[in-house]
């Protein structure tokens, strides 16, 4: 069970939140929260592993709040206005969900907390409802690009900046840091083969002694990334921790 707590203004909403969680097997609400600071006691006494947090709120916004934290639990950011959608990414929320919240929506932002949570402690016995292929949100300049893990073919480290390399779109470049983006591609195919480089395994043709090929890509292979990489094709997983 992913122990939860809620925070927002409004007890409608909080009501309603509190219903997709008891509507959802894997989740516990541990309490709900009517502003942020009130919060902080049960997050600094507790485990808990998600909060969902409403962003515009009196004393401190939801943003500012998840700022504040040091040791943040996983993080989903329920709002009444679109225009946070890059914000509430920036600081890796798992998702970000525009109200009225519909259970499918919930349910959508509650399986992708729980795989990255399963990937955290290890319960990969315990299946998640409903799951639905996800895609990820990379920010270019002010556009956001929702992005395919499947049309990922490799990512590459440019000083400050990443760029995506797909397979049926103009590459990306987006302003994160390798161990953001390794967040993002937590759990799923992709395996880290240079200190700048990650490659999907499942578009991995060949691999020689220092160079890996995806189709017409070549990418270099560092002796401290090939053990990882050998290992992550044998068992058909991530090897990205």
């Amino acid at each position: 069970m992913m122990k939860c707590i809620a925070i927002d203004d409004s007890a409608n909403a909080l009501e309603l939140i509190k219903i997709h969680i008891d509507n959802t097997p894997f989740l516990e609400l541990i309490e709900t929260f009517q502003s942020a600071p009130a919060a902080l006691k049960v997050l600094s006494s507790e485990n808990i592993d998600l909060v969902f947090i409403d962003i515009e709120m009196p004393e401190i916004s939801g943003l500012q709040f998840v700022r504040t934290l040091k040791s943040k639990p996983l993080i989903v950011f329920t709002t009444a206005y679109p225009n946070y959608a890059i914000e509430g990414f920036e600081v890796n929320a798992v998702d970000y969900l525009l109200k009225p919240i519909s259970f499918e929506k919930f349910l959508g932002a509650a399986n992708k907390a729980y795989e990255l949570f399963r990937l955290k402690y290890g319960n990969p016995s315990v299946e998640v409802v409903n799951t639905k292929p996800d895609y990820l949100v990379f920010k270019s300049g002010n556009d956001l690009h929702r992005v395919n893990p499947e049309e990922l073919t490799y990512l590459e480290s440019k000083g400050n900046y990443i760029q995506l390399t797909l397979t049926k779109k103009n590459s990306i470049m987006s302003l994160m840091t390798m161990n953001e983006v390794m967040t993002k591609l937590a759990g799923l195919k992709f395996c880290r083969t240079h200190r700048g480089f990650i490659v999907n395994l499942e578009h991995i043709s060949k691999v020689t002694h220092h160079e890996v090929h995806l189709g017409k890509h070549i990418v270099p292979l560092s002796k401290t990334y090939k053990s990882d990489l050998v290992k992550a094709l044998e068992g058909g997983t991530s090897g990205i921790k």
